[in-house]
């Protein structure tokens, strides 16, 4: 049997058939007017016949009419700016549940009978639908989700102001003095995309490196013009190797930290030696403004202090926002990492297979780098409103649009009144005439086309005060904000369901009661498939510190010294607390050693006490005693005893010989703590000023001989005084220390 043949179909739109219809009306031929709009004759003959609806499509009826269709795209629409795009398998199940709630059935294909849509129903839905198309979704995270069309005007507007009160319009004249530099990485085995492989392969691998993930940070820095100026190499090395210097151009900057990233002294070293000597050498005039994100190694006092002195006026973009106005992120990147990724693949091939090592690196950095085409950049400042200054261009994703509210007073104040006011004064008088003429349409110049536009735009806005698409331009700085042809945008007008509800009942719907994308949907509809809700964000979270956008001046200078200043003070109190707890620490282990020592002299006496308790303490006296006094002497006089009646903890009179040639007699207060056979171990005690008061000398222990030992003394009072253990005596005791 031979194939079928399918049944070949003219594509024409109702509109032409309209028109056809028009031109025959007014009397063209039936054979002119099928040749002029591809009708054909029999067609355009039935359709001028009809009293019926023109509106008429072959083949079956679809499973869901038009108006339940359009709901889908409603949802389908709704879901993607909420920040939950529909997938595929998505669509086929929510169309699943709803059409089983709502007792319908697939008639074609796989799924003939059954409630679970099939290939051939979600590519007739698509070609119904073209506004609908398939994209790749980029995760949002929830830092970047929560800014708002009002936190970028905002900032427009502060870096607007700043711009206009220090006089540097004229810069935004000259686009090589617009600069943006960021750091990305590039890996050294980038993930290739799809390959050639035999068919049924199972698996395809391609041959990389010890470590597939290694990657080296290049900071990338280029100007409004669609100029590149030298970029910088981080290693991860103290001393960089001379194989990776010898292929590095000359012009480049080669970094390095302990981790390979951004530091706040390899930025000061680029700018200060690498970018400031290349604006210097290209003759680019001074001031020059400089975009750049506010990370940390961004930012510091020598690198303000510097760029004040050299007329670089660096501006921190918003903070989370630089997806949506840094141009290096908006348009660059994304094109060197796909060249890169080729021109790795290609370097592979011509080095028979070779891994590539960081000494290679900067060889092929540089021809990715020389392909990038100046207009990508351009484009890039474009898109971000930097160049030309147009905050209209920034977009913010996910971003609901705010009620619109009228100016309760239009003054000189007003940055919309201001707007418009410094754009007259740029188109002047003959420009200005030829716009006020044109009456809503412009057939002049091409090149003047979207500066009409925006002219009558924020006309419409001053008159009607409210702001066009809800966006408040700031400031505008060249004379010509665009050079292309561009059409009027419309604002977004959200397409209604005009189906209505059909099911009498009311019932639950999860999610809040009051959601415009919610009116005049049907409640299947609504119960089945899942609507984004329109809660706001209320979270608690710590707000950050506000800072100065412009990093150079006055204002952020000054935060940068108070910053410090409070820094030290914190480093200060820091170190101050650690002293006054190793103070205190050092003061119990103190009042321990204390105790411990007044508990251990305590139970030598106590011991002492005991085992001399049968023997008398009274002074034994000779007569030929040195130390034979009157009993009222103001002096305690040593007990003169033998060897074995010494006990440990004993106070002695010891008599140690020293001075110049052993000539000079010395006499010291010793307590015993060990006794041997004819050797005695003692330590020493000092006198306190009062020869009666005395305190442990540490580690001045000593042995002596009996005959070293001039008497026995009694035993003293221990008292504490302060952090030290005195012993005093009730009287006065003849001793001689040394000096």
């Amino acid at each position: 049997m031979g194939s079928e043949q399918q049944q070949k179909y003219n594509k024409y739109s109702e509109d032409q058939v309209m028109q056809a219809l028009q031109d025959m009306e007014a009397g063209a031929s039936l054979r002119a007017t099928s040749k002029k709009h591809g009708i054909p004759r029999a067609t355009l003959l039935r359709k001028s016949k009809t009293t019926g609806p023109l509106e008429t499509k072959a083949g079956a009826p679809t499973v869901f009419d038009a108006k339940e269709e359009a709901i889908l795209v409603k949802w389908v629409k709704a879901m993607a700016n909420a920040g939950f795009p529909i997938s595929k398998e998505t669509l086929f199940f929510s169309v699943d549940k709803l059409a089983t709630r709502m007792e319908k059935t697939f008639i074609g294909g796989k799924s003939r009978g059954s409630t679970m849509p099939g290939r051939k129903w979600y590519e007739g839905f698509m070609r119904r639908h073209p506004d609908i198309r398939e994209r790749t979704s980029q995760n949002l995270t929830s830092a970047r989700n929560k800014i708002t069309q009002k936190d970028i005007n905002q900032w427009f507007d502060e870096i607007g102001n700043y711009i206009q009160q220090n006089n540097l319009q004229s810069v935004f004249d000259d686009n090589r003095r617009i600069f943006n530099c960021d750091e990305t990485a590039f890996f050294l085995n980038p993930k290739p995309g799809k390959v050639l492989a035999e068919k049924g392969s199972k698996n395809v691998y391609t041959s990389a490196g010890a470590d597939e993930k290694f990657n080296l940070t290049v900071l990338v820095t280029g100007n409004a013009a669609g100029i590149l100026a030298p970029p910088m190499i981080v290693y991860r090395y103290q001393r960089i190797p001379l194989q990776i210097v010898k292929n590095i151009p000359p012009e480049w900057g080669i970094g390095k930290s302990e981790n390979g990233w951004m530091t706040q002294e390899t930025f000061f070293e680029y700018i200060t030696n690498i970018f400031n000597p290349w604006l210097d050498k290209h003759n680019i005039p001074r001031p020059v403004i400089m975009f750049l994100d506010g990370h940390s190694s961004h930012l510091s006092l020598p690198l303000s202090e510097f760029c004040e002195q050299k007329k670089i006026i660096l501006v921190a973009l918003y903070p989370n926002a630089t997806h949506l106005i840094q141009p290096l992120d908006v348009a660059v990147f994304h094109t060197l990492k796909s060249s890169w990724k080729q021109k790795v693949a290609e370097w592979r091939i011509a080095s028979e297979g070779a891994q590539m090592q960081k000494h290679n690196f900067p060889e092929v950095l540089q021809s990715v780098l020389g392909q990038l085409e100046p207009q990508v950049l351009i484009s890039g400042f474009r898109k971000c409103g930097l160049v030309p200054w147009n905050p209209l261009e920034v977009e913010v994703p996910l971003n609901k649009p705010e009620e619109p509210k009228k100016l309760e007073k239009l003054n000189g104040d007003t940055n919309i009144v201001t707007f418009f006011t410094m754009l007259e004064q740029k188109l002047g008088t003959e420009k200005l005439r030829q716009f006020q003429s044109s009456n809503g349409t412009w057939n002049g110049a091409t090149e003047d086309k979207s500066l009409y536009v925006l002219w009558l735009e924020t006309k419409h806005t001053v008159e009607a005060n409210k702001t066009p698409r809800e966006h408040s331009p700031i400031l505008t700085i060249k004379n010509s904000l665009d050079t292309k042809e561009e059409t009027a945008r419309d604002p977004e007008q959200e397409e209604q369901a005009v189906c209505e509800d059909k099911t009498p009942e009311k019932e639950a719907v999860a999610g809040p009661s009051k959601n415009s994308a919610l009116v005049g949907v049907p409640t299947p509809f609504k119960s089945t498939l899942f609507w984004p809700q329109e809660n706001q964000d209320i979270s608690r979270k710590r707000k950050a510190e506000k800072l100065p956008s412009v990093v150079t001046s006055p204002q952020m200078i000054e935060y940068y010294k108070k910053k410090e200043s409070m820094k030290r003070a914190k480093e200060e109190g820091i170190k101050k607390r650690k002293m006054e707890r190793e103070e205190k620490k050092k003061l119990i282990e103190e009042k321990k050693k204390i105790a411990e020592e007044k508990k251990q002299l305590q139970n030598i006496v106590r011991s002492s006490s005991e085992s001399s308790g049968n023997s008398s303490l009274v002074y034994q006296e000779s007569v030929d005693s040195p130390w034979n006094e009157s009993e009222t002497s103001d002096e305690e006089i040593p007990e003169e005893i033998s060897m074995r009646k010494l006990a440990i903890g004993d106070f002695i009179l010891v008599n140690f010989v020293g001075g110049k040639r052993n000539s000079t007699n010395y006499k010291y207060v010793c307590v015993i703590q060990k006794i041997k056979t004819n050797e005695i171990t003692v330590q020493g005690l000092q006198s306190n000023k009062s020869r009666k008061a005395y305190h442990l000398v540490d580690n001045d222990i000593s042995s002596v001989e009996f005959r070293q030992i001039v008497g026995r003394l009694p035993q003293p009072e221990i008292e504490v005084e302060g952090r030290q253990v005195l012993y005093k005596f009730k009287k006065n005791i003849c001793i001689m220390e040394k000096a």
